[in-house]
């Protein structure tokens, strides 16, 4: 099928406007990593996925608009759609995304400083008052197992090595039976 000159303008002038729309998305998901602070990791996967997101949507795009027919100027023009956001608009939202996560990122830890100290104070004085206990029964416990043990050093310890013996009982009787040593410690 051939495409008439206002036809393809007006194609172009889609994927133009997909790959704007798909770049706000990425500027929404990029200023969430400025407030979050996230790694280098974190920052590879989402653009991975992003990357994938932006495919599937001009794929999605080509096969509603374009006929069903996927096309390389159909990713060229929702390209330069996202470089056009980029280098305009996504600039100067970078720049006041960045001043804002340093400052939510202030806010936060001075607003969770002010919650967590009472919150760890408290399970401190919890702890001082507890850990009374917990010495106390760690002390019998093992003191049990002490005992235990004095128990087991009274009795010496046997060692069988299968030898077979001969034990005569009375009237004259054998029974084979298996001989054991003392080990002697050491």
């Amino acid at each position: 099928m051939f495409l008439t000159d206002t036809e393809f303008l007006w194609l172009l002038g889609e994927f133009l406007v997909t790959g704007v729309i798909t770049a706000v998305f990425l500027d929404i998901i990029r200023i969430l990593r400025i407030i979050a602070g996230a790694g280098k990791t974190a920052v590879f996967i989402s653009d991975m996925l992003m990357t994938i997101i932006f495919a599937v949507v001009v794929m999605f795009t080509a096969i509603e608009n374009g006929y069903g027919k996927l096309r390389i100027y159909y990713f060229a023009a929702a390209a330069l759609g996202l470089l056009l956001y980029f280098f305009t608009i996504g600039m100067i939202t970078r720049f006041i995304a960045s001043f804002a996560g340093k400052f939510l990122r202030r806010a936060v830890k001075y607003v969770s400083g002010l919650i967590c100290k009472p919150v760890f104070a408290l399970f401190g004085s919890i702890k001082q008052k507890n850990v009374y206990f917990f010495v106390q029964l760690r002390q019998k416990i093992s003191k049990r197992a002490e005992n235990l043990q004095f128990g087991l050093k009274k009795h010496p310890p046997m060692m069988y090595n299968n030898k077979i013996g001969k034990l005569y009982l009375k009237g004259g009787e054998e029974r084979n039976v298996i001989k054991a040593k003392v080990r002697k410690k050491a």
